[in-house]
């Protein structure tokens, strides 16, 4: 029997060095993989133009500053217009212009 069982441990020795190489294996060649997918994406997103997160922050801070300028002016004018409206005194009125109602006499 210990034959046998020398012979059944270096077979499953083998397995386990079988098992841990294709483990090996398999990691490195998933670490290629993405590093390969990553590239090929990354070649993809350049042809289509696409912009950068980066580009986006600063366009939408730009946006969001402009939106709230806009907002403050439109207060404003809000405001002025009001205020126009409240202080602006209604116009004297002119003394009537008298209508002559008698005919001119001429000379003859």
């Amino acid at each position: 029997m210990d034959i046998l069982m020398v012979q059944n441990n270096k077979f499953f020795n083998d397995v386990k060095k079988v098992a841990n190489s294709t483990l090996s294996t398999m990691a490195t060649m998933k670490t290629e993989i993405a590093k390969i997918v990553k590239e090929q994406m990354k070649a993809v997103l350049k042809n289509m133009d696409v912009i950068t997160r980066n580009e986006f922050d600063a366009v939408k801070k730009a946006a969001l500053d402009t939106r709230k300028e806009l907002d403050e002016l439109k207060q404003k004018q809000k405001g002025g217009t009001v205020m126009k409206k409240a202080t602006k005194k209604p116009a004297a009125k002119k003394p009537a212009a008298k209508k002559k109602t008698a005919a001119k006499k001429t000379k003859k």
